[in-house]
């Protein structure tokens, strides 16, 4: 899966499959281990292709006579489920609004017969505020509502984009989505801020998603997962851009990792 997607009107597939251990067809021994990638690992790599405009291709390997293994059929039936509520945000569906993913969840776009524009948030799970942040998208907004039941939310445009005020319901809820439709066409990309913020206590956590990378530099995996992987150019950068409220000394720490052919390798950071 790329990193972002390849412009507007580009179409394109990523191949997949069910195998934990990445086969595309039967082997053995992880047949005997009922390997299969996690539900919700399925279920992300469809909301991330979806937001960058790209399609899914699931393979299933089947078993030697032809039958698709029993140890799959959950997932499998647990994606359909979460399609047939809410398959519209994926089926017909066009690149979000982000050209970087928010660490939230993902969007996807649809234009419709009047001129409007149908945005779809799809959330991995329900903010604590209950509130829907969708920063860079300016146009003037329609409706909001719940794919799942169609509860219509309340909308309050904000000087960087729109926020939707969630119902109680959404509490603890994973993998739903909200339909905001706006007028007119969304203008490109929004250029998503993704600058870290202090906590409370005044730490910043620069995670890999808000990262500016170049020369190489991919970001790989989801939430705990999440890191900057093919660092393999000197050229390769990371930058992560935030804003202290004084001057003040930091102590920088970092989660690395290499092969043993690696060792020795320098990392340089560099602030300005």
């Amino acid at each position: 899966i790329p990193a972002q997607g390849f412009g507007k009107g580009v179409a394109f597939e990523a191949c997949m499959t069910m195998s934990g251990r990445n086969y595309w067809g039967i082997n053995q021994d992880d047949y005997q281990a009922k390997s299969v990638k996690s539900q919700q690992t399925l279920m992300t790599f469809l909301f991330d292709l979806s937001a960058k405009g790209g399609n899914m291709l699931l393979n299933v390997g089947p078993t030697a006579v032809g039958e698709i293994p029993e140890f799959y059929v959950p997932h499998l039936r647990a994606m359909g489920d979460w399609l047939k509520v809410n398959g519209e945000a994926v089926y017909g569906s066009r690149a979000g609004i982000y050209s970087r993913q928010p660490a939230w969840g993902r969007t996807t776009t649809k234009r419709l017969k009047n001129g409007n524009t149908r945005v779809y948030a799809i959330l991995f799970e329900a903010p604590k505020d209950g509130v829907l942040n969708l920063e860079g998208l300016t146009n003037t907004t329609v409706r909001a509502s719940l794919l799942d039941g169609g509860a219509s939310l309340i909308l309050q445009p904000r000087e960087d984009g729109v926020s939707v005020t969630l119902p109680a319901s959404v509490a603890g809820k994973t993998n739903f989505v909200v339909s905001v439709e706006v007028v007119g066409e969304v203008a490109g990309q929004a250029a998503l801020d993704l600058n870290p913020k202090a906590d409370k206590d005044g730490v910043f956590a620069l995670r890999p998603h808000q990262a500016a990378t170049e020369n190489g530099l991919v970001l790989q995996g989801e939430g705990d997962t999440e890191n900057l992987g093919c660092w393999t150019s000197k050229a390769g950068t990371a930058t992560w851009t935030f804003k202290t409220p004084a001057a003040a000394d930091y102590k920088l720490e970092v989660n690395c990792g290499a092969e043993t052919s690696s060792d020795g390798s320098v990392i340089e950071f560099v602030s300005g």
